[in-house]
Protein backbone atom coordinates (compact mmCIF):
# COMPACT_ATOMS: atom_id res chain seq x y z
CA UNK A 1 0.00 0.00 0.00
CA UNK A 2 0.88 3.09 -0.54
CA UNK A 3 1.50 5.66 2.27
CA UNK A 4 -0.02 8.93 1.64
CA UNK A 5 2.09 12.34 2.61
CA UNK A 6 -1.05 14.37 1.12
CA UNK A 7 -2.65 17.01 3.29
CA UNK A 8 -5.63 16.32 5.21
CA UNK A 9 -9.38 16.25 3.78
CA UNK A 10 -12.68 18.15 5.07
CA UNK A 11 -15.76 19.74 3.67
CA UNK A 12 -14.05 22.90 3.35
CA UNK A 13 -10.55 21.84 1.46
CA UNK A 14 -10.23 20.42 -2.00
CA UNK A 15 -10.66 17.07 -2.87
CA UNK A 16 -7.02 14.87 -2.58
CA UNK A 17 -6.14 12.99 -5.40
CA UNK A 18 -3.58 9.94 -5.36
CA UNK A 19 -1.50 7.79 -8.04
CA UNK A 20 -1.07 3.98 -6.85
CA UNK A 21 0.01 1.20 -8.55
CA UNK A 22 -2.00 -1.44 -10.01
CA UNK A 23 -1.57 -4.85 -10.21
CA UNK A 24 -1.29 -7.03 -13.04
CA UNK A 25 -4.25 -9.00 -13.19
CA UNK A 26 -3.84 -11.97 -15.62
CA UNK A 27 -7.61 -13.21 -16.16
CA UNK A 28 -10.62 -11.09 -16.86
CA UNK A 29 -12.32 -12.61 -14.28
CA UNK A 30 -9.59 -11.42 -11.58
CA UNK A 31 -11.32 -8.63 -8.81
CA UNK A 32 -9.31 -5.98 -6.85
CA UNK A 33 -10.31 -4.51 -3.49
CA UNK A 34 -9.11 -1.02 -2.25
CA UNK A 35 -7.49 -0.98 0.97
CA UNK A 36 -7.78 2.06 2.94
CA UNK A 37 -6.23 3.71 6.57
CA UNK A 38 -7.35 6.67 7.68
CA UNK A 39 -6.93 8.74 10.78
CA UNK A 40 -9.76 10.76 11.86
CA UNK A 41 -10.21 12.78 15.41
CA UNK A 42 -11.23 10.65 17.95
CA UNK A 43 -14.27 13.01 19.42
CA UNK A 44 -15.34 14.09 15.77
CA UNK A 45 -15.23 10.91 13.50
CA UNK A 46 -15.21 11.48 9.53
CA UNK A 47 -16.33 10.64 6.10
CA UNK A 48 -15.26 11.06 2.89
CA UNK A 49 -16.32 9.52 -0.41
CA UNK A 50 -13.93 7.58 -2.96
CA UNK A 51 -13.60 7.96 -7.27
CA UNK A 52 -11.71 6.22 -9.50
CA UNK A 53 -10.00 7.99 -12.17
CA UNK A 54 -12.15 10.74 -11.83
CA UNK A 55 -9.69 13.80 -10.62
CA UNK A 56 -12.18 16.34 -10.73
CA UNK A 57 -14.92 14.90 -8.63
CA UNK A 58 -16.07 17.01 -5.87
CA UNK A 59 -18.74 17.15 -3.27
CA UNK A 60 -21.46 17.46 -5.86
CA UNK A 61 -20.27 15.00 -7.86
CA UNK A 62 -23.30 11.51 -8.36
CA UNK A 63 -22.88 8.32 -6.64
CA UNK A 64 -24.19 6.55 -9.53
CA UNK A 65 -21.01 7.37 -11.29
CA UNK A 66 -19.23 4.32 -12.36
CA UNK A 67 -16.15 5.55 -11.06
CA UNK A 68 -17.56 5.97 -7.33
CA UNK A 69 -15.74 3.35 -5.47
CA UNK A 70 -17.67 3.70 -1.85
CA UNK A 71 -17.58 5.86 1.02
CA UNK A 72 -15.95 5.41 4.49
CA UNK A 73 -17.27 6.27 7.76
CA UNK A 74 -15.76 6.53 10.96
CA UNK A 75 -18.09 7.10 14.12
CA UNK A 76 -17.00 9.61 16.62
CA UNK A 77 -16.13 8.30 19.96
CA UNK A 78 -15.30 9.99 23.53
CA UNK A 79 -11.81 11.73 23.65
CA UNK A 80 -9.33 9.53 25.23
CA UNK A 81 -9.22 10.55 29.36
CA UNK A 82 -5.51 10.65 29.46
CA UNK A 83 -4.08 11.32 26.14
CA UNK A 84 -1.31 10.48 27.43
CA UNK A 85 -2.09 6.76 27.82
CA UNK A 86 -4.42 6.62 24.53
CA UNK A 87 -4.08 8.33 21.09
CA UNK A 88 -6.54 11.12 20.19
CA UNK A 89 -7.22 9.93 16.56
CA UNK A 90 -9.11 6.97 15.53
CA UNK A 91 -6.97 4.38 13.08
CA UNK A 92 -9.88 2.93 10.76
CA UNK A 93 -8.38 1.19 7.82
CA UNK A 94 -10.95 -0.62 5.28
CA UNK A 95 -11.12 -2.57 2.18
CA UNK A 96 -13.68 -1.46 -0.97
CA UNK A 97 -14.50 -3.88 -3.18
CA UNK A 98 -13.66 -2.43 -6.71
CA UNK A 99 -16.94 -2.51 -9.56
CA UNK A 100 -17.53 -4.13 -12.01
CA UNK A 101 -17.19 -1.00 -14.22
CA UNK A 102 -13.26 -1.32 -13.74
CA UNK A 103 -13.61 -2.92 -16.73
CA UNK A 104 -14.37 0.78 -18.32
CA UNK A 105 -11.96 2.67 -16.63
CA UNK A 106 -9.13 0.53 -14.94
CA UNK A 107 -8.30 -2.66 -16.65
CA UNK A 108 -4.71 -2.45 -18.29
CA UNK A 109 -3.20 0.95 -16.53
CA UNK A 110 -0.66 0.26 -14.62
CA UNK A 111 -1.70 3.33 -12.19
CA UNK A 112 -4.85 3.89 -10.97
CA UNK A 113 -5.67 7.76 -9.40
CA UNK A 114 -8.32 7.35 -5.85
CA UNK A 115 -10.15 11.04 -5.36
CA UNK A 116 -10.78 11.62 -1.60
CA UNK A 117 -13.10 14.00 -0.64
CA UNK A 118 -14.20 15.06 2.84
CA UNK A 119 -17.93 15.43 3.41
CA UNK A 120 -17.94 15.98 7.18
CA UNK A 121 -16.62 18.40 9.36
CA UNK A 122 -13.42 16.42 10.78
CA UNK A 123 -10.31 16.32 9.63
CA UNK A 124 -10.08 13.26 7.93
CA UNK A 125 -6.04 12.10 7.08
CA UNK A 126 -5.58 9.23 4.41
CA UNK A 127 -2.53 7.33 5.80
CA UNK A 128 -2.09 4.67 3.21
CA UNK A 129 -3.97 3.59 -0.01
CA UNK A 130 -3.24 0.53 -2.32
CA UNK A 131 -5.17 -2.01 -4.57
CA UNK A 132 -5.09 -5.86 -3.96
CA UNK A 133 -6.21 -8.71 -5.86
CA UNK A 134 -9.43 -10.36 -3.94
CA UNK A 135 -8.25 -13.97 -3.13
CA UNK A 136 -9.82 -16.45 -0.36
CA UNK A 137 -8.21 -17.61 2.59
CA UNK A 138 -5.29 -19.71 0.69
CA UNK A 139 -4.45 -17.12 -1.84
CA UNK A 140 -6.15 -18.13 -4.59
CA UNK A 141 -7.68 -15.41 -6.40
CA UNK A 142 -11.89 -15.05 -6.67
CA UNK A 143 -13.40 -14.88 -9.53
Amino acid sequence: MLACQEPPVTRETQPVTVTVAAPKLTLPTDRLSLRVSLEVPREKGGIFRIFAEHPKAGRNSSVEDERFIGYVTAMAGPAPKDPKKAEALNQVSVELPIPASFENWGRGKSTIRFTVIGMGEAEVKVKKLGLALITDDRGVPLR
